[in-house]
C-alpha cells in the first residue's frame, strides 16, 4: 500500500489502514509525528545537523499534515508513505510527478555523480523515489563487479616462525625467531574500496521492505565480495583523499553514490532501520535556480556571508557580481487571479535589506503556479526591484531545456526558447547574418554564452551556425541538446569541429570513451586534410585520454606520442601521463 500525498497536504487517520481512503491508524500516526528530518547539506563533512525539521505534524484528531519535507517513508512491508512537491500538484500523473522529482534533484544535487546510465529508467515511473535511487545503484555496482573485482596491493604485518629470504650465517644466532614480525605487500581484493561497497550492501540488506530486485541485486553483490570484511562503521573520513587511478576508476561513480547513500539517504548510523524523507524542499527550490542562472551562462556567488553589521553578517541566496544584481529566492507558493498581488512584507524588507548593503539592483524569485511570466516593480525605502514568478509544474521538461535567465537594462528576466526545426537540406548561408553571427563568435570568444546562444538561435536557420550552437550547450553542460545540433550540423555539412565537440561531449559529458573515439577519429581524418598541426595534435591528445579511459594503454600511448611529434608544448604533460601508463600497466 503506497499513500502518496504532496507538501502540505493531510492524510486520514483511523483506527485501521483503508487503501481506498488513503487511510492510516493511529499506530501509524504516532510513529509519523516522531520522524525528523535532519539537514545535513550545508554541515556535511562536520558530519553535525545544521537543522531539524518535523516531516510530518498534527493537523486535527483524523488528519496529519506533510512539510516541505520529499521522499518516501516505509512503515512497514504493507505501507510506504511517499511524499512528492507541491509544485507537480495540479493535476499532473503521480508516476510523471515522481519521474520530475527524480530529475529535480539528480541536476540540483548531484548532477555529476548519478550520470551513469541505467537500463531500468522504466522503473522510475513505478516505484517511489528513495528506491529507484537505490535500485540504481545496486545495479550499476552489480553490472560493475561482473566485470571484475578491483584487487590492489596492501600492506600487512603478522608474525611469523621463520623468515622470508635468506639470513647470514652469523646473523642467525642473533634471531627469537618465535618474535619475527614480517612486513609485506600482498595483492587482494580485500582492500578499503571493495569493503565500502561491501559495508553499505549489508547495511542496505537490513531493510527488508525493499522492491525485490533490490534485493536481488544486493545478495549478489555480497555473494561477489564474499571474502571482503565488512566495516564496522563508516565515517566520513573513511570516503576522503581516496585516490582513482585508470584501474579503479570504473568504480569512482559508485564510490560517491555509496557516500550519499549511507550518510544521508538512510540513517544507517542511528537505531533506527526504516527510510526516511531527506529532502527540503526550500533547499531543492534554491538550487535549482542556482543551476539555471549558471545554465544561462551567469557567475553566481551562492550564499555568500557578508558582514555590514561587524559580528552580525547577511546571506543572500545568489550575487550576480558582474551584472550587480542580488538575489532572494522564496519557495511560496504564489497563485494569481488577474491580479497583482505584492509579496509579503518581510520577503519585500529583506531583498531591500541587501539591495542596500551591496548598493545593487534587485530581484525576488518566487513559486507561482500562472505560466505568465508576472512582472512586479515594487519600491520600498527609494529602492525598487523586480519579482519574478517561476512555474515549475507544467512543463518542468521545457524548463530544464529551454529555460534562460537573461539581463535587460540591469534587471532580471527570463525567457523560453523551444527547439524548433534545423535548417533544410538546401539551405545556404545567409549573408545579411554576417554581422550577427560576428558578433556571436565575439561574444563566445569572450566566454559570455548565454548572450552568444541568444543570437545563435534567432540564426539557427543559417547552417553555419549549428556547430556553434552544439558548442555552446556543451559549454553550458547541456550534452543532450549539444548532441542533437552537432549531428545535424555533420548531416548538413561533415567537418572536424563538429566530430571534435561530439567526441567531447561523450567523453566528458556522457563517459561513453568507445563513442568518443569514434567521433575522435573522423574528425581526424578531416584535420589531416587541412595540415593543421596544432589541431591535429590537440585531437591526438584528446583521443588518447579516452583510449585511456576505456583501458586501451598500448592506443592510448601511441596518441601521446603522436600529439607530443605534432607540437612538443604538450610534451612534458603527456610523457608524464605515458609514465604513469607504463607503471601501472
Amino acid at each position: 500500500m503506497i499513500i502518496t500525498v504532496y507538501e502540505y497536504s493531510t492524510i486520514n487517520v483511523g483506527e485501521n489502514r483503508n487503501e481506498d481512503n488513503n487511510q492510516i491508524s493511529f499506530k501509524d500516526r504516532d510513529i509519523l509525528l516522531k520522524k525528523e528530518f535532519k539537514d545535513t547539506k550545508q554541515n556535511f563533512h562536520e558530519k553535525r545537523y545544521f537543522k531539524k525539521k518535523n516531516i510530518f505534524e498534527w493537523n486535527s484528531s483524523n488528519t496529519i499534515k506533510a512539510t516541505s519535507i520529499v521522499g518516501t517513508i516505509k512503515i512497514d512491508d504493507e505501507l510506504t508513505i511517499e511524499v512528492l512537491p507541491k509544485i507537480f500538484n495540479n493535476n499532473m500523473d503521480i508516476r510523471v510527478a515522481r519521474k520530475n522529482l527524480i530529475r529535480l534533484i539528480e541536476i540540483t544535487e548531484y548532477e555529476d555523480i548519478w550520470d551513469n546510465e541505467t537500463n531500468i529508467e522504466e522503473d522510475a515511473e513505478n516505484i517511489p523515489y528513495l528506491e529507484f535511487v537505490i535500485l540504481r545503484f545496486t545495479s550499476n555496482l552489480l553490472e560493475e563487479l561482473q566485470k571484475g573485482i578491483y584487487a590492489e596491493y596492501i600492506t600487512k604485518i603478522e608474525e611469523s616462525s621463520f623468515v622470508r629470504g635468506a639470513i647470514q650465517p652469523h646473523l642467525q644466532d642473533i634471531f627469537d625467531k618465535s618474535q619475527i614480525v614480517c612486513k609485506f605487500q600482498e595483492l587482494s581484493f580485500n582492500n578499503k574500496l571493495m569493503q565500502i561497497f561491501k559495508t553499505v550492501s549489508e547495511h542496505l540488506l537490513k531493510n527488508s521492505m525493499f522492491y525485490y530486485e533490490i534485493k536481488q541485486n544486493l545478495f549478489e553483490i555480497t555473494s561477489i565480495l564474499e571474502n571482503v570484511e565488512i566495516l564496522d562503521k563508516l565515517e566520513i573520513f573513511d570516503f576522503e583523499h581516496f585516490n582513482f587511478t585508470r584501474l579503479n576508476e570504473s568504480f569512482e561513480l559508485l564510490f560517491y553514490q555509496a557516500k550519499i547513500i549511507y550518510f544521508e539517504y538512510f540513517p544507517l548510523n542511528s537505531d533506527e532501520d526504516e527510510s526516511t524523507p531527506y529532502f527540503d524542499m526550500d533547499f531543492l527550490f534554491e538550487k535549482f535556480l542556482n543551476y539555471l542562472l549558471e545554465k544561462s551562462g551567469l557567475k553566481v556567488n551562492e550564499q555568500e556571508k557578508l558582514y555590514p553589521y561587524e559580528d552580525n553578517y547577511i546571506t543572500p541566496d545568489f550575487i550576480l557580481y558582474n551584472e550587480e544584481i542580488v538575489i532572494d529566492a522564496k519557495y511560496t507558493q504564489y497563485t494569481t487571479s488577474g491580479e497583482h498581488k505584492n509579496p509579503n512584507s518581510k520577503s519585500i524588507f529583506q531583498i531591500t535589506n541587501y539591495m542596500d548593503n551591496l548598493n545593487f539592483e534587485g530581484s525576488l524569485i518566487m513559486l507561482g503556479t500562472s505560466s505568465d511570466n508576472i512582472l512586479f516593480n515594487n519600491k520600498m525605502n527609494g529602492k525598487s526591484f523586480n519579482v519574478l514568478t517561476l512555474d515549475m509544474g507544467s512543463n518542468f521538461d521545457n524548463i530544464i531545456d529551454n529555460f534562460r535567465f537573461t539581463i535587460n537594462d540591469n534587471k532580471l528576466d527570463f525567457e523560453f526558447r523551444e527547439l524548433e526545426s534545423f535548417p533544410d537540406d538546401d539551405n545556404e548561408t545567409y549573408e545579411n547574418n554576417t554581422s550577427d553571427y560576428s558578433k556571436a563568435k565575439e561574444l563566445i570568444k569572450d566566454k559570455k554564452y548565454n548572450l552568444a546562444l541568444e543570437i545563435l538561435l534567432q540564426l539557427k536557420e543559417d547552417k553555419r551556425v549549428l556547430n556553434d550552437i552544439g558548442y555552446t550547450y556543451f559549454e553550458f553542460k547541456d550534452y543532450d541538446k549539444s548532441i542533437i545540433y552537432l549531428k545535424r550540423s555533420i548531416e548538413l555539412n561533415p567537418n572536424r569541429y563538429a566530430y571534435d565537440y561530439l567526441a567531447r561531449n561523450f567523453h566528458f559529458g556522457k563517459r561513453d570513451y568507445k563513442k568518443a573515439i569514434i567521433y575522435s577519429e573522423k574528425a581526424i581524418v578531416l584535420a589531416e586534410k587541412e595540415e593543421k598541426l596544432i589541431a591535429l595534435s590537440n585531437l591526438y591528445q584528446n583521443r588518447g585520454y579516452s583510449y585511456r579511459n576505456n583501458s586501451d594503454y598500448i592506443s592510448a600511448i601511441n596518441d601521446f606520442k603522436e600529439a607530443i611529434r605534432l607540437n612538443n608544448n604538450l610534451s612534458s604533460k603527456l610523457l608524464d601521463e605515458i609514465k604513469r601508463i607504463e607503471e601501472y600497466d
